[in-house]
């Protein structure tokens, strides 16, 4: 489990913001500490005040309840990831720029930012088109 990466949920992100929760202090440390790219090895050593064995066992008991799921099965906002390897459009956003200008370098995220009507960023994105990638080329 040393290796595994995981990212939350919609029902995580939306324990985060909530109001009241039933998820312990221990559990909502590990929440704010998982980010789609660091590995349960890297979040271990952070959540300084669990033993490692109970960071493991929260991690278990968060995925099993749908707060968190591995990275590489979790889309952003229900968006394909294949969508990240397509060309943006040119169409204006809020600020009047089209996502090409916002992001020149980068099509399919100005094309995810679009489609999410939110900021998206190549660091939120990796780890799907990493899977997306593997699932292509093998």
């Amino acid at each position: 489990m040393d290796q595994q990466v995981f990212a939350l949920t919609q029902k995580g992100s939306a324990e985060l913001l909530a109001a009241d929760t039933s998820l312990s202090a221990a559990e909502l440390e590990l929440l704010v500490l998982i980010d789609g790219r660091s590995s349960v090895a890297q979040i271990v050593p952070a959540a300084s005040s669990l033993a490692p064995e109970a960071v493991v066992a929260a991690l278990q008991k968060l995925a099993a309840s749908g707060y968190i799921a591995s990275a590489a099965d979790i889309t952003i906002d229900a968006i394909d990831s294949g969508d990240f390897f397509t060309k943006a459009l040119a169409a204006p956003t809020a600020g009047g720029a089209s996502p090409q200008a916002a992001s020149e370098s980068d099509a399919g995220v100005s094309s995810l930012t679009l489609e999410a009507g939110r900021p998206v960023t190549v660091q939120d994105v990796l780890p799907y088109a990493e899977k997306h990638l593997t699932d292509v080329l093998g």
